[in-house]
């Protein structure tokens, strides 16, 4: 007994089917600065989900080049006024790929992921903070209270000292590292 297997061609009408449809999706495509002007008035409008249909729609039609800054940052803000947390960290990430030094982005993105109690990801990104603008005493005490909420005292410690480098008067740092050292049993 022989038993043939075979494997069903592709159908010759396949590949323009597919460039048919991206045309069709291309069609729908206003020109790219008034996309953003529609969803930069849905944004202003507090219209959360219509702003998020028309950045994505943005996004599809390969606009989001023209403004990457704001797109992303008022996308992921619009699904976080949703309660979509976990959408709102996915744009993060897409919006960090095109404006990786935006510390607004990396600032709302690190928020994010602490309301997702995603801690590693708080630090990641309250840490690249850190290596654009070493001495942003917002961001230093941020990181300083992830590390002790997560009971990485030692950690918290090397990060008071970054922050007492700049501001050594700081009495938030200063109760701070008391607070961590006695922690340690130091």
């Amino acid at each position: 007994m022989y038993i043939i297997i075979g494997c069903v061609p592709p159908s010759v009408d396949g590949p323009t089917s597919n460039t048919s449809n991206i045309y069709d999706m291309l069609e729908d495509c206003e020109p790219c600065p008034l996309l953003l002007n529609f969803a930069s008035s849905n944004y202003q409008n507090q219209d959360w989900q219509a702003a998020i249909d028309n950045y994505n729609l943005l996004l599809k039609c390969n606009c989001g080049k023209l403004d990457p800054e704001n797109t992303y940052k008022y996308m992921a803000y619009s699904y976080q006024q949703l309660g979509l947390y976990d959408s709102a960290g996915y744009i993060f990430k897409q919006g960090l790929k095109y404006t990786p030094g935006d510390t607004d982005l990396l600032k709302m993105a690190g928020e994010n992921a602490g309301r997702l109690k995603n801690f590693e990801n708080q630090i990641y990104y309250l840490d690249k903070i850190l290596s654009i603008e070493e001495n942003n005493p917002e961001i230093l005490e941020l990181l300083s209270n992830v590390y002790r909420d997560q009971d990485m005292f030692e950690e918290q410690i090397d990060v008071l000292n970054i922050w007492l480098k700049y501001e050594p008067s700081s009495k938030n740092a200063n109760a701070e590292k008391k607070a961590a050292f006695s922690a340690l049993g130091k």
